[in-house]
């Protein structure tokens, strides 16, 4: 049921509550023209009871047969009266009686009316109760729709929350199938670049076997040229053992041939002695000078490592000195070099 159909329901309800205190306020001046045609009865019987009444064809109502009484309650008890009565008050009596028979059929009419009404007033007070009802489920049908409304309102904001997850879970489906097709990409060229390294790796693994095979070739040739030189070394050692021993025979076959003062302790073959060591003296002092150095770095850059404390430290410094003295000693050693 809509609104239009409700507000028709009302005003027919209105337009029945207006019909029915109509009716009430009509039926309550009938109840009042009652009250007065049953006074004014009362009041016309009381005069009828007064007056002798004969049953004279006139004076009785239609549809009465003789020897029945008319609307009057008592028979005339003596006809001499009658015929004294004058001819004004027979038509007074005519008169009264034809008022009384009018108001008979007002009063009746008034009845069939007020049944008629009573009716109305029934069929009326049934419709206004249909109506009611009808009110009623109108109302519960509103409160219905109401609740309906707000059901409606609740599944829209449900409807639109669930619009936005599914446009946030398409957003993410978007955005996983970028993400797929990113991996896709990734994966494609990881496998590329696994592919090349693979076969960079298996590059490197012949070179690594050519290198080997190399290394081979060439510790087979580092052990054949140490051999070779440990073999030269010690070719060269027994060509300097036997220098040293042909020196040795030369210098004994030489000084065989000098003087006795030549040999003798502070001669000449002292100080030939002498001018051998110096140059042998200059020669060590130079090896042990660069055998410090390389152990302990010495160099030019060695400025840098100031601060040195503790072991190192006096490692250092005791290396710097011992190069430093046999500097010294170089020098003055190479003053008696001839």
């Amino acid at each position: 049921m809509d609104h239009q159909e409700e507000e028709n329901l009302r005003a027919q309800v209105r337009d029945l509550e207006e019909k029915l205190e109509t009716l009430k306020i009509k039926r309550n001046e009938d109840k009042a023209k009652l009250k007065e045609l049953e006074k004014y009865k009362i009041q016309l019987e009381q005069e009828f009871q007064v007056l002798p009444c004969p049953p004279h064809p006139c004076l009785q109502l239609p549809g009465l047969h003789p020897g029945s009484q008319g609307v009057f309650p008592s028979p005339c008890p003596t006809f001499p009266r009658m015929r004294d009565l004058s001819a004004s008050e027979k038509q007074e009596h005519v008169k009264l009686q034809k008022q009384m028979e009018k108001k008979n059929t007002e009063l009746e009419s008034l009845r069939q009316q007020r049944e008629k009404l009573q009716e109305e007033v029934k069929q009326a007070e049934k419709t206004v109760d249909e109506l009611k009802e009808q009110v009623d489920a109108a109302l519960g049908a509103e409160e219905m729709v109401e609740t309906l409304t707000e059901r409606n309102l609740d599944l829209e904001e449900k409807v639109r929350e669930l619009r936005e997850t599914v446009g946030d879970l398409e957003a993410m489906n978007e955005m996983n199938d970028e993400l797929q097709e990113n991996a896709r990409e990734t994966e494609l060229e990881l496998r590329e670049q696994l592919d090349m390294a693979t076969a960079r790796v298996r590059e490197a693994e012949k070179r690594v076997e050519a290198a080997q095979e190399t290394v081979a070739d060439y510790q087979q040739t580092i052990k054949k040229y140490r051999e070779l030189t440990a073999h030269l070394q010690a070719i060269e050692m027994e060509l300097r053992q036997m220098e040293v021993q042909q020196a040795n025979r030369h210098v004994s076959l030489l000084t065989s041939f000098m003087p006795d003062s030549f040999l003798r302790h502070g001669g000449d073959h002292d100080c030939v002695l002498v001018l051998l060591l110096i140059p042998r003296l200059i020669c060590k002092a130079e090896l042990i000078s660069k055998q410090a150095q390389e152990r302990f770095e010495l160099s030019e850059s060695c400025a840098e490592r100031a601060g040195l404390r503790g072991a190192p430290g006096e490692q250092l410094s005791f290396a710097a000195g011992l190069v430093y003295s046999l500097s010294l000693l170089q020098a003055t050693l190479h003053k008696y070099e001839q």
